[in-house]
């Protein structure tokens, strides 16, 4: 029903021709196929787990039940569905796994103790991440579970027990990653001390522990933030000397979002390029791009990046990478093409295709943007869609984006 409805909206609005044909029934054949390739290998644990997205449901049942039934069930895939919850957000869940392992006769290292602390700290707060630290012995405490305890103090802003912790890893040799000097940048930025990131850089040097590229933007973004573009450039140079460093898109891209902030167009334009030049076919990497030319009102470069190919192409890449999901902005921005190159065989197989990446609810609300549609909110509550559902951690202006595309 809730298709029906986006395609009555679709279909009320612009006439479409058949230049999308081609590469949208292409897309939708390579989602099609993986479907069912997937429908013959996906009876494993996680199919069971991934649907359980109310946090407040317990995994605990479903693990045991997998047991009960003669499955096998090895360490590696634990930690796999452990890691795919984490990057959903889904630590309550996580924990549960991990806990659940951890009382089970597999073999528990110290690394997935580290991601227990880490779960521990986000799910149940600070107190118990430290008891869980204290209850553990001297064996397992290793710089990874000292690190995963700083981790938690600085995801807090708790500076003071940071440093103090920081120290003690120092004094210990458990400091001896990129990583736990990044913590502290980290710390430093959150908590509106910018002007000591510099200081965590030196230090870092100082103690014969390489930078990495999340250290070099980190101290960029710091320098920006106080207005200093001339130590940001600095910084960039020194970072692109490196032979341990690998430029990517992602610093370039960062770089141009600090002259986009500054105002300075013309060498924004320049590190939009070169970020362009290094992101081969990564989808993440052109929702970025988009959003920059979005903020600069660039128009031809947007549509340019947004065109039937790389957004298509985009949507491809979810059909075979079921974690990956695209901004709801950009899902929006596409069915603002589609709408303008209309065939009603196309909208229909996109509305199909893009039900799979994110909710249909969301297609719509920015889909409509602030247009007053007759009956919508009736027709939603026909078909059961929540018409009070939240869009969250967007970090695109779908204002700038959808403005441009009028």
């Amino acid at each position: 029903m809730a298709s029906t409805l986006l395609l009555r909206i679709l279909k009320k609005t612009h006439k479409f021709t058949t230049t999308t044909a081609p590469i949208l029934t292409r897309t939708c054949h390579i989602h099609i196929v993986t479907r069912k390739v997937h429908g013959r290998i996906n009876n494993n644990l996680y199919s069971r787990i991934s649907p359980l997205g109310n946090t407040t449901c317990s995994l605990v049942p479903v693990l045991d039940k997998w047991v009960q039934e003669g499955n096998q069930l090895k360490e590696i895939e634990l930690q796999r569905i452990i890691r795919v919850l984490r990057s959903h957000k889904r630590y309550s869940q996580a924990l549960q796994v991990s806990e659940w392992m951890s009382n089970s006769d597999l073999q528990f290292s110290v690394g997935d103790r580290a991601v227990q602390l880490n779960l521990i700290g986000r799910v149940r707060g600070i107190e118990s991440a430290e008891s869980y630290f204290n209850s553990l012995s001297d064996e397992y405490k290793i710089d990874k579970i000292y690190g995963a305890l700083l981790n938690c103090y600085v995801r807090e802003r708790l500076v003071d027990k940071s440093l103090s912790h920081m120290q003690k890893m120092k004094e210990m040799g458990f400091a001896t990653r990129a990583l736990n000097y990044n913590e502290l940048m980290y710390l430093y930025k959150g908590s509106g001390q910018s002007e000591k990131v510099p200081e965590v850089l030196s230090d870092m040097k100082k103690n014969g522990i390489s930078p990495d590229s999340f250290t070099y933007r980190i101290c960029m973004k710091a320098y920006a933030a106080r207005s200093d573009l001339r130590s940001m450039e600095r910084i960039l140079q020194e970072m692109e000397s490196q032979p341990n460093i690998t430029m990517d898109w992602i610093s370039y891209s960062a770089v141009a979002n600090i002259y986009i902030k500054a105002g300075l167009k013309e060498k924004a334009l320049i590190y939009l390029k070169k970020s362009e030049e290094m992101i081969s076919k990564d989808a993440v990497g052109y929702n970025h791009l988009i959003c920059h030319y979005a903020s600069l009102g660039n128009k031809d470069e947007m549509m340019r990046l947004w065109g039937l190919k790389k957004s298509i192409e985009a949507l491809a890449v979810q059909a075979e990478n079921k974690s990956w999901r695209p901004k709801p902005s950009l899902i929006a921005s596409i069915l603002y093409w589609v709408r303008n190159n209309r065939n009603d065989d196309e909208v229909e197989a996109f509305v199909r295709l893009s039900k799979t990446v994110i909710p249909e609810t969301t297609l719509i609300k920015e889909y409509i943007g602030g247009k007053d549609v007759d009956g919508l909110l009736e027709n939603l509550k026909a078909a059961e869609i929540d018409g009070d559902e939240e869009i969250k951690d967007d970090p695109c202006n779908a204002h700038n984006v959808q403005q441009l595309l009028k």
